[in-house]
């Protein structure tokens, strides 16, 4: 094995270290928050009573499946591949930050995000009926439509959801193309002449809740309207400015796909989305039962990401060193 092939696998055994840390660290978080889920549940067993916690769980669950497929792309030097799902992670994240930010609002978060998600499911069975008779038996396919349909009719009607369905009819009507993103519906709804929320507006408002953190601050916004733009270019297409290799004496070359580049930072970035996250799940779950969070062995925030930080120190070093060798 060549000096290279020995950097490359020592990169990869560093970022698999990494990113295992945080899932399992994630699984962990995940078991405390659920013994919590389940003491509420038995204490309100109403309808639509714990929607912002199941929405949370949806979210959180679905972060840390997509954390452990960027380990498995790093852990075989496929870090280029692993942008798009890298991308995935932020928006989600931004979204779990939305609806931890504020404990008045958590419930009806939850529940907007469901009334919309019954609403985008009969509408996407509505627009491809045409599929669904194709390709199997057309009275199969009037009933899905029709099924959804009453579905969502059901929980429109219902208290707390009914204010959001009179949302998504105004929003639908104004705009020809309405995907009924809940926050933006959430948004609306709590005020009316702000019908275009976005995942942008979501991260001046995340950033805005870590007044008290201008680092934290800066890196949200630094993410959004830099590494965000880089990441969206990948996912849609092909982005060669980071692959692109120009030597001192002028000749240029496409660095080998198996390469880190860019990605390290990438790395920094699930990190500190990681502990952020972390921060505003403690808050929201287990303020008033510190005891609780601090008799996990798991729960030492500091010393893992001080560990995490040496992790892609080394990974920067590595980048370097590889530059050399490619020159």
């Amino acid at each position: 094995m060549n000096h290279t092939s020995k950097l490359l696998k020592k990169y990869a055994s560093l970022s698999k270290k990494l990113l295992n840390s945080l899932a399992d660290y994630g699984e962990d978080v995940g078991k405390l928050i659920s013994n919590k889920y389940n003491a509420k549940s038995r204490e309100c067993q109403e309808f639509g009573c714990h929607e912002g916690d199941r929405l949370f769980f949806i979210f959180f669950r679905e972060w840390i499946n997509l954390l452990i497929g960027v380990k498995l792309l790093y852990s075989n030097n496929l870090m280029n591949i692993s942008i798009p799902t890298i991308r995935s992670l932020y928006e989600i994240f931004l979204q779990i930050i939305y609806l931890l930010m504020d404990k008045q609002t958590f419930e009806e978060k939850g529940k907007c995000y469901f009334l919309c998600n019954s609403w985008k499911n009969w509408k996407v069975s509505e627009k491809n009926k045409i599929f669904y008779d194709q390709f199997f038996r057309e009275k199969m396919a009037n009933e899905t439509v029709n099924s959804l349909e009453i579905t969502y009719n059901e929980l429109s009607k219902q208290e707390g959801y009914n204010i959001y369905a009179k949302s998504i009819k105004k929003l639908s009507k104004n705009h020809g193309h309405f995907n009924a993103e809940w926050y933006k519906v959430y948004e609306y709804t709590v005020n009316p002449s702000d019908d275009r929320f976005s995942l942008a507006k979501i991260t001046k408002v995340v950033k805005e809740k870590f007044s008290n953190n201008p680092s934290i601050q800066n890196i949200f916004y630094f993410f959004y309207y830099n590494l965000y733009d880089i990441m969206s270019q990948q996912a849609h297409g092909v982005v060669l400015a980071d692959r692109l290799i120009t030597l001192h004496d002028g000749r240029s070359f496409l660095k080998p796909v198996n390469y880190p580049g860019f990605e390290t930072t990438y790395l920094e970035f699930i990190n500190i989305m990681f502990f952020a996250m972390i921060i505003k799940i403690r808050d929201m779950y287990f303020y008033g039962d510190e005891g609780t969070w601090n008799s996990s062995s798991c729960i030492d925030i500091l010393k893992l990401n001080n560990k995490n930080n040496e992790i892609i120190e080394k990974l920067r070093k590595i980048e370097c060193e590889l530059v050399d060798y490619l020159e």
